[in-house]
């Protein structure tokens, strides 16, 4: 019935495997992690778990917050002291009644003074109290996460109290919002808890910068105004990455063509962002037609804000600006090869320009193109992003990994080139020749070097 590895466990009276290790236990998902709360002497506890394992207690915190952690195998067992005199009272002071069960180790019996085992039967999330939202605001955040990870509906009168609690998750400091968040993002079917968030407040709460997008208006490529826009391409993305999506690579699925950090997370949480600057850029043309330059800009200097406050890593701070920065390159290089203009040099320079990242900004592209009119045909926009992957996959990344032709003193000794940025500039033109495939030789590279230079010089 419950699941649990008790060997290494000392079976004492008053001692508990809590909170999401039951949860996941009678889900049928043997935990790797176990929570113990001990009511009586934690410190005790944890060392015979560690002489059990063979391994060692770790002390985490401090006074009454302390909890002893003992490393085991690929997993932990997290022992601290019940937070209330009575395991009952401790469950009561927990954030949801599906991680508000225990499993009395002495006795094996599962304790559940909440009906937390119906609504894990259910698939519902029902908070303990009211006051669980108090006592911690980022249970207003967990609760989507859970919802989202277990694929479980958040009950009508928990919507109702977090909607009233919105602005609260505010106080919260942003590594412990940022955790939450990343975890929500990883789950692969993610959007109806964001809809929920937008709804509830709670998006807004957490990244205010996104509601001037509602009165951000739709120019003639968009049938959403722009904060529509961004929550479809979040859908889009998100189907996408799905296990099941088709594939735009024949050799693997599309998740795996990312290469930031976090995986699908921080693709997801770009994709929200990625028109945030537009209502800061807005115009107005002489026709009525609103425009957004510079929005890209714009955009990835309000998202490093937004990486600061919530303590993202340096880099998944540079991995979301990057990508919101760039996220147009795509679209510029679809439209040149739709004109017919030098379609392989334009290839290998988009490449080169956004490396490591070009699938990625190639994946968002597709998911743009998608939620900006559902009644658009894009099968051209797609089987562009299709064969620019197989491009930069198979072609160029190989002759990117290969060995420069010529280096930049090559370029000193051959040409007499003092230090310039001349020197920058023509690596670069030959690194694109290169990639591009027009140049494959040292001796075509020192020739188009010696054009390039005296081109310059003569102008």
């Amino acid at each position: 019935m419950h699941n649990f590895n008790l060997n290494f466990i000392p079976r004492r009276k008053g001692v508990y495997i809590v909170g999401g290790s039951v949860r996941d236990a009678l889900r049928g998902h043997p935990p790797k992690d176990h929570d113990i709360a001990v009511i009586g002497d934690a410190r005790s506890v944890a060392e015979e778990v560690a002489a059990n394992t063979g391994s060692r207690v770790v002390e985490i915190g401090k006074g009454k917050k302390c909890i002893y952690r003992v490393p085991a195998g690929d997993g932990a067992c997290d022992v601290s002291a019940a937070k209330a005199q009575t395991l009952e009272e401790d469950l009561r002071l927990r954030d949801f009644t599906v991680n508000a069960m225990a499993f009395d180790v002495y006795h094996q019996t599962l304790i559940d003074p909440l009906n937390g085992r119906a609504d894990l039967d259910a698939g519902r999330v029902r908070m303990v109290c009211p006051e669980a939202f108090e006592s911690d605001p980022l249970r207003l955040l967990r609760a989507f996460r859970i919802s989202a990870l277990l694929k479980f509906a958040i009950s009508p009168e928990t919507l109702e109290e977090i909607r009233k609690m919105a602005p609260a998750i505010a106080t919260v400091a942003g590594e412990r919002i940022r955790e939450e968040w990343i975890k929500l993002l990883g789950a692969p079917d993610s959007f109806t808890c964001l809809l929920q968030m937008a709804d509830t407040g709670i998006l807004e709460a957490l990244f205010p910068e996104l509601m001037p997008l509602k009165n951000c208006p739709a120019n003639a490529h968009h049938a959403f105004n722009a904060f529509d826009h961004v929550l479809a391409v979040y859908r889009h993305m998100e189907a996408m990455l799905h296990p099941d999506a088709p594939p735009l690579c024949d050799r693997c699925g599309n998740s795996e063509l990312l290469n930031g950090p976090d995986g699908a997370a921080m693709i997801k949480h770009a994709a929200l962002l990625h028109d945030i600057g537009k209502p800061a850029v807005c115009t107005t043309d002489h026709q009525g037609q609103p425009h957004f330059y510079g929005h890209e800009t714009t955009g990835g200097a309000i998202a490093d804000a937004i990486s600061c406050r919530l303590c993202f890593s340096s880099a998944e701070k540079h991995y979301t600006s990057f990508i919101i920065r760039h996220h147009l390159r795509p679209l510029l290089l679809y439209i040149a090869m739709s004109e017919g203009r030098r379609k392989n040099r334009a290839r290998a320079r988009f490449f080169i320009r956004t490396r490591p990242y070009s699938t990625d900004l190639l994946l968002l592209f597709a998911a743009d193109m998608m939620g900006k009119n559902p009644d658009r045909d894009i099968s051209g926009a797609l089987a562009f992003v299709r064969d620019t992957i197989a491009t930069c996959r198979d072609t160029f990344q190989p002759r990117a990994d290969a060995a420069p032709l010529v280096t930049g003193h090559d370029l000193v000794s051959r040409f007499g080139l003092k230090p310039s940025p001349l020197i920058a500039e023509t690596l670069d033109k030959l690194e694109v020749q290169r990639v591009a495939g027009n140049i494959e030789s040292r001796k075509e590279a020192l020739a188009f070097a010696e054009n390039f230079i005296k081109g310059k010089n003569l102008s």
